[in-house]
């Protein structure tokens, strides 16, 4: 079986899980406004066949990453095995309290508490699934290029370039990190609202997928990763114009011309488009943390320079009521990454033609959108985190 084929089989198996838990959550769902018991020891399992499959699978792939030169795709792959393991032990856990959940849903005074408890936990095992699917674009996305083809079309200094590779290593490094903390801290890693665990997944693939547009120009975006592009892209396009309508019109209105200047024929277009991204991102940043209030929050030199905060000061007030320095260093990653691929394509546009296709432009923006829904979520953070 060849690595893609591999990819895809996961893929199906991601896709065939996230099927079935709408069917199984709308079933827990009705039994909840019905206030009946729930035969919890028959949904375990299916939740463990299934997660069982995906961790032989993603370990069938770790397997083949030595003919790949990339330590992008060796950091993917240590943060998915970390992911894996974690998991497993959650299912494990979780699957020791069903015996006794009818009994609990009956005792006077916990009948709530107790179903409350049950949904929780499934809605974390749902998250698992999200959580895998994406890793594994992921990696496949690492296994298909070398940073040596980067930006083939592109008349950029050899010093963007490497500024854009190390900016995805540091990144890669972060995620990675991440992860393992969650293996090593379990507690910590349940006790993350699954928002938390779940967009840097986001990130981490949406960086991957600008990466793979700029070096494989031809490549076909398969029926499985179409389905879960279309639920991100959905998903951002949500929360994005309902946030940042509320923060700041003016934001929406940068949103919305840097989407029409996608979709034009203007010769000027694309430059227009990445500057729009780009303000965007920057006023979105500004906006969630006012100058006063960061100083407000810390007073320590190295967060400001020529007495504005930096943007590490910002990025670390925004995330400053979650208490877990490895994501707070993944935000920080993040956001670089992420102008780094800005510095990519602003240089492209500086030659007489510009040499961006569709494809990555808008790899860029689901890149743009991505971030900065991780941000207004960090502000709207659910509570649990």
């Amino acid at each position: 079986m060849t690595l893609d084929e591999q990819f895809k089989l996961a893929m199906r198996s991601a896709n065939d899980f996230r099927a079935a838990n709408r069917a199984l959550f709308a079933a827990i769902d009705d039994s909840f406004r019905a206030v009946a018991s729930m035969r919890l020891q028959d949904i375990v399992p299916r939740f463990e066949n299934e997660f069982q499959r995906l961790a032989s699978l993603q370990a069938e792939i770790a397997r083949t990453q030595s003919v790949f030169e990339s330590p992008l795709f060796d950091l993917s792959q240590i943060a998915s095995l970390s992911a894996s393991q974690g998991f497993s032990q959650q299912l494990k856990d979780f699957s020791t309290l069903t015996p006794r959940m009818s009994e609990l849903l009956k005792a006077e005074g916990r009948t709530f508490g107790s179903f409350v408890s049950v949904m929780s936990q499934l809605s974390f095992q749902s998250h698992i699934a999200k959580v895998s699917e994406i890793t594994l674009l992921s990696q496949r996305s690492l296994a298909e290029f070398s940073f040596k083809q980067i930006a083939q079309g592109f008349q950029v200094a050899d010093a963007i370039r490497d500024s854009f590779k190390q900016a995805h290593l540091s990144l890669a490094q972060e995620y990675s990190g991440l992860f393992r903390s969650f293996e090593l801290d379990k507690a910590k890693g349940v006790s993350f609202a699954p928002v938390l665990s779940y967009l840097p997944s986001v990130e981490f693939y949406t960086g991957t997928r600008v990466i793979r547009s700029v070096t494989v120009p031809e490549d076909a975006v398969s029926e499985e990763e179409q389905i879960v592009l279309g639920d991100i892209t959905a998903e951002n396009r949500n929360i994005v114009e309902t946030s940042l309508t509320r923060i700041n019109p003016h934001l929406i209105q940068l949103w919305r011309g840097a989407g029409d200047a996608l979709e034009s024929t203007n010769s000027d277009a694309a430059r227009h488009f990445i500057t729009s991204l780009r303000e965007l991102l920057t006023q979105v940043i500004h906006e969630l943390s006012p100058d006063d209030q960061v100083r407000a929050w810390s007073r320590e030199p190295e967060y400001f320079h020529d007495g504005r905060p930096t943007r590490r000061a910002r990025l670390f007030y925004i995330c400053r009521e979650i208490d877990h320095e490895p994501f707070n260093r993944f935000l920080e990653k993040d956001i670089e990454s992420v102008l780094s691929c800005f510095d990519m394509f602003q240089a492209g546009t500086h030659q007489v033609e510009t040499p961006f296709s569709v494809p990555q432009l808008r790899a860029l923006k689901l890149r743009v959108e991505s971030a900065i829904r991780f941000l207004l979520d960090l502000l709207n953070k659910p509570d649990g985190a």
